[in-house]
């Protein structure tokens, strides 16, 4: 019942969005993600099925690419300061189509709590940048719940990343799994 009252909606949507510029249809996608995303403190984080909402979510805003993102930069811009999650989805999906990170807002997410880091990483690695090794390193060699730096200095690193990530925390799966990777295909 649940998936057709969904398709339902989305259907609507669609059929009152269908005839619109562009530009509108990704501004009036934009204004129910952004709802979703104020009412929902960790829905930028994860789904119900524990997928990162933008892995799923924002797919569609991904494809889209250079025509969604002054759209999205605008929303960034003006998102809820106290909710960095709402920002930090937006600049996720921009990494993404523009291989270009917000350094300020990076930078600022490192100094956070747990989601805030978390946040940094997914950032880093949807627009591989490679300006933050020495945090990434600092991550994966501390004692917190840190799993997404060793995925993130692989992923934009490769082989690089190696020698930081010998030196992660004996029970860092992804690390050791990461090592074991790039060890095997030549990286």
């Amino acid at each position: 019942m649940r998936c057709k009252k969904a398709a339902a909606k989305l259907l609507d949507w669609h059929k009152q969005h269908a005839n619109k510029p562009l530009t509108q249809r990704i501004d009036a996608a934009l204004d129910v993600w952004d709802k979703r995303i104020v009412e929902q403190e960790h829905f930028a984080y994860y789904t119900d099925s524990g997928e990162w909402a933008t892995q799923t979510y924002y797919a569609t805003m991904i494809r889209l690419g250079e025509p969604a993102v002054e759209a999205m930069r605008k929303r960034a811009a003006r998102a809820n300061v106290d909710k960095y999650w709402h920002r930090g989805v937006y600049e996720i999906v921009l990494g993404a189509i523009t291989g270009e990170v917000d350094r300020e807002f990076v930078e600022k997410m490192f100094q956070g709590e747990t989601f805030e880091k978390m946040l940094a990483c997914e950032i880093i690695a949807a627009a591989g940048s490679r300006d933050f090794k020495d945090q990434l390193a600092a991550m994966v060699q501390s004692h917190g719940p840190y799993k997404r730096a060793s995925y993130t200095l692989a992923v934009v690193y490769r082989s690089e990343a190696v020698s930081s990530l010998q030196k992660a925390q004996a029970d860092d799966f992804v690390a050791s799994c990461a090592i074991a990777e790039l060890r095997e295909w030549g990286e």
